[in-house]
């Protein structure tokens, strides 16, 4: 489950501060007493650790031992990512810096970033710094010694600028925590996503609107799902479970309103269209119009996936309970939407 209520500053102090932790667990899991080998350090220090991540939902144990979760998986390898840009980048006399090393930048630009973002803005001076920050003046000095130490920031014409590779580290680390953000905020959905089947980039998704159970509405899903249907007049889908609410809806807006649709479902799905005595007579009358085509595809469906008219809708379930609906009209989801629903079609056969 994933921790939608811990502050992302929370998180992203814990990823900088076992950054050491993590890169050990990007390639393969590690169960704690390999963790204790490859860092050197006591178990109580690793038992905090793992206990930490996994509060935060960046690490989870597994049968092979402690793995990073989807969200510990992308901040990490993020985090890293802009380590490695920052090492190719800083001034060290022609020489690459290592990545352990502009991993400490970061996390001395995090424990700094009020500072620094106010340089982002323009050059100031050091009583500038003071009065917009409201702290003394010996705080500011020893967060600009740190900073000038580290490579982001430098002394020049009376004022205090960003170097190139501050610039970077102040813009990668607000990037990231963007990212987490939007993650934090589409928990209710990702949780049940399986890893790696939803490859989209998450700042598609942050104008979509995410229906969840209510405590009067627990099936607000279906029901956004089925009046979308009722409206229908050209679409497309793949999908992994069915409902008679929303292939009732269907057969009404196909046989009696002329609307067009395609479906690629799994087989069980497929026997329950055909073999259902509730489902089979509207499935007939559909296919009957020439309008209406289904295709099965003999491997897992990981979520529905709709493109209804101008509209896009993301639905997962947990064993056939659906739990979350997003549902956007934003042409990049349409996009992608478009290429998953043609990827799944091609490897399906016509429903016969």
């Amino acid at each position: 489950m994933s921790q939608t209520g811990t502050p992302v500053p929370e998180v992203m102090e814990s990823l900088l501060d076992r950054s050491d932790l993590l890169a050990y667990l990007r390639d393969t899991p590690r169960t704690k007493g390999g963790l204790i080998d490859d860092l050197g350090v006591s178990r109580t220090t690793i038992d905090r650790a793992v206990e930490q991540l996994e509060s935060l939902d960046i690490v989870a144990d597994s049968p092979a031992g402690y793995r990073p979760t989807a969200t510990g998986t992308v901040a990490t390898d993020r985090l890293h990512d802009l380590a490695d840009d920052l090492a190719d980048a800083s001034p060290n006399g022609g020489s690459r810096t290592d990545t352990a090393t502009t991993l400490d930048v970061l996390a001395v630009v995090f424990d700094r970033l009020d500072l620094l973002e106010l340089l982002v803005e323009e050059p100031r001076t050091k009583p500038d710094l003071v009065a917009a920050l409201d702290v003394s003046r010996s705080t500011v000095d020893r967060g600009l010694r740190r900073l000038e130490t580290a490579g982001v920031i430098e002394y020049t014409d009376g004022r205090f600028v960003l170097t190139a590779m501050g610039e970077r580290a102040v813009a990668g680390l607000g990037e990231l925590q963007k990212t987490l953000q939007r993650r934090q905020e589409l928990a209710p959905l990702l949780q049940w996503v399986p890893d790696e089947t939803l490859d989209i980039d998450l700042a598609a998704l942050a104008e979509a609107e995410l229906v969840v159970p209510a405590a009067g509405d627990p099936w607000a899903m279906v029901n956004r799902h089925v009046q979308l249907l009722r409206r229908l007049e050209d679409g497309r889908a793949i999908l992994p479970l069915t409902g008679l609410h929303a292939c009732e809806a269907l057969h009404e807006r196909v046989v009696d309103a002329g609307a067009t649709f395609e479906v690629v479902v799994t087989r069980d799905v497929a026997d329950t269209f055909t073999e259902n005595p509730e489902y089979a007579p509207l499935t007939e009358a559909m296919l009957a119009t020439d309008r209406y085509d289904v295709y099965v595809h003999e491997g897992p469906i990981p979520y529905y996936l709709g493109l209804i008219d101008d509209t896009i809708q993301l639905g997962v379930d947990e064993d056939g309970e659906p739990r979350a609906l997003l549902e956007t009209g934003q042409p990049a989801v349409a996009e992608w939407a478009t290429d998953k629903y043609t990827t799944f079609r091609d490897q399906a056969e016509p429903l016969v």
